[in-house]
């Protein structure tokens, strides 16, 4: 025959006088067809497709033309040129969220019989739209593609029949859906990533994969995931793979619990500021385990019960987050412990037993109380200081010990710096707590400072320098320090059942355990002095109180 005519025609399929299926009726659409074009663009013939297969074939909505952004095709013309359709296989637009726009206008329900779908371009979940996912369900992105949900999204998968967020260039879940079969390889960044900013989305048994991509100096994804100002839950997911983040959570409110984030070019998590517990998830061969920031100090963040494996650098690492630790486990990092980059303390906090805390030189404030818990172990790095112008409490136990000492130090906390026996701790290898004028009522109790004080030979400073206070000292051992062990100026400060011990360090100095200077006057009881080139050192008019039961040795 002369084939279609351009006018338009009504296409049928029918067994007799039935009618099975039906294209729309003449001038039901903008135009002769509802869809297909051709003409002077490019490209030139584009086919007529059907958006749902399930929807009936006179409703003119659910038609519209081959969608030239997801370059799905299928045969070649009779020029030899590959059709703008895919006649013999799933129509194009049948992968979309919408068929002729990226934001989804109404809720909808992504199914498994429909799976996989497509994502291209800035698509964008709108106020008041739900979209939901099934179990099994496929998504995969187009170049750059991301999804921005001012509405709801909801993913909930099973753990038999998890939902998956990957690359259009990932055939491994849904197929070789782009049609190329090896010609293209999934890769870290293919993607930009899925952000949230309203309340009441939920992931569970959900999969992110090759997301990242990011324009220069644009922030606005920066992860597989991105929450931001909103309460979420996610739980049993894995995120991979990413260009920058696994996750990227801001002011955001809610759990994050039992998933993995593996081998993201960046943190596997980052969390800035918030509410969060963050527990029983795995971390590993990410550059940063889990890395925490906070601008506003009412926010609490809860770390515990996770584990953090193969990481390039830090297990965690924490800036100005007021954060609390617990049960969690590290190896094969970088250093295996929880990094302190903030620079100091300036209202109340608490480090609780866990890793152990990295510190490099940080101040406690005039008006804040730094409290160390039983068990904590601190571990300082070559610049490490710690000075108080604010209170110590650090609360050990005779079975439980505080420490603070070097990052050489495997004795306490294992292999923290993460290099084996490659280095060894020795005297000096930080600095001192000093306690200022304004630190006074401080208490150190059963514990342990072992590997600190100045390497200027000629100036005294002390593991533990107290300066213009008064603290109190009980059943604590200070060891193994550079020149000087305890350094006291101006101070009457009280020690107690403790132990003074192993400062050889120079061989050539002359000060040893206990230094004394200014109008120091200790009060010193039932403490032991061992193996110090001088048990205590007086300068001008110091002294100190006999309080009893004091023992020297050798």
């Amino acid at each position: 025959g002369n084939g279609l005519a351009n006018t338009g025609e009504v296409l049928a399929l029918q067994i007799g006088s039935t009618t099975i299926d039906r294209t729309p009726s003449l001038n039901a659409c903008q135009g002769p067809w509802c869809g297909g074009g051709a003409g002077d663009a490019y490209p030139p013939y584009l086919t007529m497709e059907r958006f749902d297969p399930y929807a009936a074939g006179d409703d003119p909505t659910n038609w519209s033309s081959w969608n030239v952004n997801v370059t799905l095709q299928n045969g070649l013309n009779e020029d030899g040129i590959s059709i703008s359709g895919t006649p013999g296989k799933r129509n194009s637009i049948s992968y979309l969220l919408k068929k002729d726009s990226t934001e989804l206008t109404q809720s909808r329900t992504l199914t498994t019989t429909m799976s996989p779908y497509i994502i291209y371009g800035a698509s964008r979940i709108p106020p008041g739209v739900t979209l939901a996912i099934e179990p099994g369900v496929v998504i995969k992105f187009a170049s750059h593609a991301s999804l921005y949900v001012d509405g709801i999204l909801t993913a909930e998968g099973t753990d038999a029949h998890p939902i998956i967020f990957t690359s259009l260039n990932d055939d491994t879940d849904g197929g070789d859906t782009n049609g190329n079969a090896s010609s293209t390889t999934p890769a870290a960044g293919d993607w930009t990533g899925i952000r949230i900013n309203e309340n009441d989305s939920l992931f569970t048994h959900t999969r992110f994969r090759y997301a990242g991509y990011a324009v220069l100096l644009d922030s606005t994804y920066l992860a597989s995931l991105r929450v931001e100002n909103a309460a979420i839950s996610i739980t049993d997911s894995t995120f991979e793979y990413s260009l920058r983040y696994g996750m990227f959570l801001v002011n955001t409110e809610g759990d994050i619990t039992r998933n993995t984030f593996q081998d993201n070019t960046e943190a596997g998590v980052y969390i800035q500021d918030g509410d969060i517990v963050f527990s029983n998830n795995i971390s590993r061969r990410n550059r940063y385990g889990l890395f925490l920031i906070s601008h506003n100090e009412s926010h609490e963040m809860t770390i515990e019960e996770n584990t953090f494996m193969d990481n390039r650098e830090d297990a965690i690492t924490v800036t100005l987050a007021r954060a609390s630790f617990a049960s969690n486990t590290a190896q094969g990092n970088g250093t295996n412990g929880i990094r302190f980059s903030t620079h100091g303390f300036e209202e109340d906090y608490t480090l609780t037993r866990d890793l152990p805390y990295i510190f490099s030189s940080k101040r406690v404030a005039e008006d804040a109380t730094l409290t160390i818990e039983a068990g904590t172990i601190i571990k300082f790095t070559s610049d490490g200081l710690l000075s108080l112008s604010g209170r110590l409490i650090s609360s050990g136990t005779a079975e439980n010990p505080v420490i603070f000492t070097s990052l050489h130090d495997d004795d306490y906390g294992g292999d923290t710096n993460g290099n084996a026996t490659t280095t060894t701790p020795a005297a000096g290898d930080w600095y001192s707590l000093t306690f200022l004028a304004t630190a006074e009522n401080s208490t150190l109790t059963h514990t342990k400072i072992r590997y600190g004080g100045s390497k200027f030979v000629w100036v005294p400073s002390g593991a533990v320098r107290i300066q213009d206070t008064d603290i109190t000292l009980d059943h604590v051992t200070v060891e193994q320090n550079y020149l000087i062990g305890l350094y006291l100026s101006n101070s009457a400060s009280v020690i107690l059942n403790s132990t003074i011990r192993d400062h050889t360090t120079p061989v050539l100095g002359f000060y040893g355990g206990l230094f004394l200077t200014g109008e120091a006057l200790p009060t010193i009881a039932t403490t032991t002095f061992s193996q110090n080139l001088t048990h205590i050192f007086k300068e001008g008019g110091a002294d100190y109180v006999d309080g009893g039961g004091n023992v020297f040795g050798e």
